[in-house]
């Protein structure tokens, strides 16, 4: 669900990306989205017409209160690099962000904020900034850092470049190299050697 804040133009455009991050390849994103509907304040439906693949005009005479829509799975699209895609399944998801979330009527300088909706055991993974600071003291099911669901982001070229996991579980491992820190965060099976892999990555950022 998108919620459009003071935003009134005759005509809105809701736009998704065409490129996929880092590898620089075409993915149409639009391609993904499902059940894409419009609705005003009192919940009346407004009419949407797709213009590209990647893109859909709303009249806004009546303004536009929320979008809701659906992403598919795409991580086995075939016709785009998996890690432009977005895995989605009943053990959580592994996207990076403009997978999931489009902008408006070509401005990607808007900020924004995102609220993740998820089990309370589950654990979330971003770059994106959490709204407010975690306190390890009050989270005894473990590190606050990765239980936020409320995080901002200034415009939309972060929020692309931020990539998501949401899981029930994951390892985490952290180091400090050169006053930097680093946080390692891995799904998937557990047996995978996170121990092993801080070893190795606290080499290269040295290096």
């Amino acid at each position: 669900t998108v919620q459009p804040l003071n935003m009134r133009p005759d005509m809105m455009i809701f736009q998704m990306p065409v490129w996929a991050p880092g590898v620089y390849s075409t993915v149409h994103y639009g391609r993904f989205i499902q059940d894409l509907r419009a609705l005003d304040s009192n919940g009346k439906e407004l009419p949407i017409e797709q213009v590209t693949p990647d893109q859909w005009n709303i009249p806004n005479k009546d303004n536009v209160a929320k979008l809701t829509y659906r992403i598919k799975d795409s991580h086995e699209d075939g016709a785009s690099p998996e890690i432009g895609c977005a895995r989605i399944d009943v053990n959580g998801i592994f996207a990076n962000t403009e997978a999931l979330f489009g902008y408006f009527d070509n401005d990607k300088g808007i900020a924004g904020t995102i609220i993740f909706t998820m089990p309370k055991d589950w654990m979330i993974a971003t770059t994106l900034d959490a709204a407010t600071d975690g306190n390890p003291a009050s989270d005894p099911a473990g590190d606050a850092r990765f239980h936020q669901n409320v995080f901002n982001f200034d415009d939309y070229e972060s929020l692309a470049a931020a990539p998501l996991l949401i899981a029930p579980k994951f390892q985490t491992a952290d180091f400090a190299q050169n006053g930097v820190d680093y946080s390692i965060v891995a799904g998937g099976p557990g047996a995978f050697p996170i121990d092993s892999f801080q070893r190795l990555a606290r080499g290269s950022a040295g290096a």
